[in-house]
């Protein structure tokens, strides 16, 4: 009998499988949930439907589930085959490890000593990932970008669509989900020196720089939008809505304001830079900044005078084709909103 080769068929068996082609990326923030549909045919992949939807609350880490959440309740528009989550990450830890090169497996290595190298007190309570960025040869360490998201609301998260479409086919940390968004916007530009990327949340911040699409540092802040909001409300004796509009329009001067919030993350974004261009034997060249509130023109300028160069906002839809209409016009001037929902579901259509 002649030998089978099981290689081929395994070859085979992964060309027959249906890879998802159509992908509804949901970022479930405290703002609205931020939802993008995406098709991918060929190569080319698409926008068929963009819009902000009501927000849900998710339980968090030490919370009970407070009963039943109600399903999300989807237009027409965005009936896609599977959904890809991205969380706030309020409670999730995420970290950018490093371990010793060595001849052996480097994958049971990780999954040896991944709960410990995060510092989780109880591991049961959390759903861990890791995916390994660089493998090391000879001195150089590998890197191991590791995930942790409490359990509770990743099963409360899925539990938005329990039945029917779309599938719920992965959960990942809004920032990083950014991040995907970015490494195919302003991230994929071909240069030898290295790129930043500040991300706002309402409740925590990442400054993540990239050489080479590949991550050099990777830091959470518990900062967010939510404090800057809070300064303007406090100093001027207004409502959320107000400081909102007027952080966006300028049309008052709150740059004392947003400085002051500012101060502490501009300081720990100036430290990680100094540190990496050591570490790394590289040049910061340009700092992108994502999140609502980058539409302050006071807050790019605090920045730019922390670092000592422009802080550069961006669209991550320029990454992608748009069909006619998809992006309504009511978020021109805002579509960075869209970022994390955007790169949840081009990473899941990228990676199968």
């Amino acid at each position: 009998m002649a030998a089978v080769d099981l290689s081929q068929i395994k070859a085979m068996v992964g060309r027959l499988k249906r890879r998802p082609v159509d992908v509804l990326g949901l970022d479930l923030a405290s703002s609205g949930v931020k939802a993008v549909r995406l098709k991918k045919i060929g190569e080319q992949i698409s926008v068929v439907a963009a819009d902000i939807l009501p927000a849900v609350r998710l339980p968090e880490l030490g919370q009970d589930a407070a009963g039943e959440i109600p399903a999300l309740e989807l237009p027409k528009e965005f009936q896609s085959k599977h959904a890809s989550l991205a969380l706030s990450g309020e409670n999730s830890v995420v970290k950018l490890l490093n371990f010793p090169a060595h001849g052996g497996n480097l994958a049971e290595e990780v999954e040896s000593r991944i709960v410990e190298s995060m510092g989780l007190e109880d591991a049961e309570q959390y759903r861990i990932g890791y995916k390994i960025v660089t493998e090391g040869h000879g001195k150089a360490e590998s890197r191991v970008l590791a995930v942790a998201v409490p359990d509770i609301t990743a099963a409360a998260a899925c539990s938005l669509i329990p039945i029917g479409l779309p599938a719920p086919f992965s959960i990942e940390v809004s920032g990083l989900a950014t991040m995907t968004a970015f490494l195919a916007g302003p991230g994929a530009e071909p240069s030898d020196e290295a790129c930043g990327l500040l991300e706002f949340g309402a409740k925590v911040s990442y400054f993540a720089i990239f050489r080479g699409g590949v991550p050099l540092l990777i830091r959470k802040f518990d900062f967010g939008s939510n404090a800057i909001l809070e300064s303007v409300q406090k100093s001027l004796g207004i409502d959320r809505a107000t400081a909102e509009g007027i952080l966006c329009d300028g049309s008052f001067d709150v740059s004392q304001q947003v400085g002051e919030t500012l101060n502490s993350v501009t300081k720990q974004v100036i430290i990680s830079r100094d540190f990496v261009e050591r570490r790394e034997n590289c040049h910061v060249s340009k700092v992108f900044a994502c999140g609502g509130v980058t539409r302050s023109r006071d807050l790019l300028l605090e920045m730019k005078s922390a670092l000592g160069f422009d802080v550069n906002s961006w669209n991550p839809f320029d990454a992608v084709a748009a069909d006619a209409g998809s992006i309504p016009e009511q978020y021109q001037g805002s579509e960075d909103r869209f970022a994390a929902a955007l790169g949840a579901a081009i990473a899941t259509l990228q990676e199968t």
